[in-house]
């Protein structure tokens, strides 16, 4: 009994043992396979199912330029995802950072008060703990606010396969 002729194609999707593009690859992969359930399924609902030499021929027309597109599908699908995921989680990243301020601005306000308490003249510490209060709510909404925007920027970066300066389009693809 003769057995079905093999293609390379899976290795050639998949070519990366792991990371970004293996997961790149396996998608691509699933994605050549849908069109080719596609192909066969339009070919068997005309009448004329495909014969091994119309598989082999198809096989054969999978050449680089068709890799590089499903590729690049796979690429825009993931980033497709992992946005849509950044923004459905976006109000729990929110939440937990302003949490967590409110857990350091309690800390720091207890300090100022232990401090006024201390302090022997109330108006020498009064305005300075208010300036030093203020101050680190600032900061600390910067660094939640730039941590949200660096970390979507680099989820776009992996997904893209780009350093995080390519899509200000001073780096090339890899």
């Amino acid at each position: 009994m003769a057995s079905k002729p093999y293609n390379d194609i899976y290795e050639r999707l998949t070519n990366a043992v792991s990371g970004e593009d293996l997961l790149v690859g396996m998608l691509a992969y699933s994605l050549y396979k849908k069109g080719k359930a596609e192909v066969c399924e339009a070919a068997r609902q005309s009448g004329t199912p495909l014969t091994p030499a119309d598989l082999a021929n198809y096989h054969a027309s999978f050449t680089a330029t068709a890799q590089s597109a499903f590729e690049t599908k796979a690429r825009e699908t993931l980033f497709a995802f992992a946005n849509e995921y950044l923004e459905l989680q976006k109000p729990r990243i929110i939440e937990e950072a302003i949490g967590s301020l409110q857990g350091v601005m309690t800390a720091q306000s207890e300090k100022i008060e232990t401090k006024i308490a201390s302090s022997t003249s109330f108006s020498k510490a009064f305005w300075p703990g208010i300036a030093s209060s203020v101050a680190f709510f600032v900061v600390a909404a910067i660094i939640a606010l730039a941590w949200a925007s660096e970390n979507r920027e680099t989820m776009r970066s992996f997904l893209s396969g780009t350093s995080p300066s390519a899509h200000d389009g001073s780096a090339t693809k890899k």
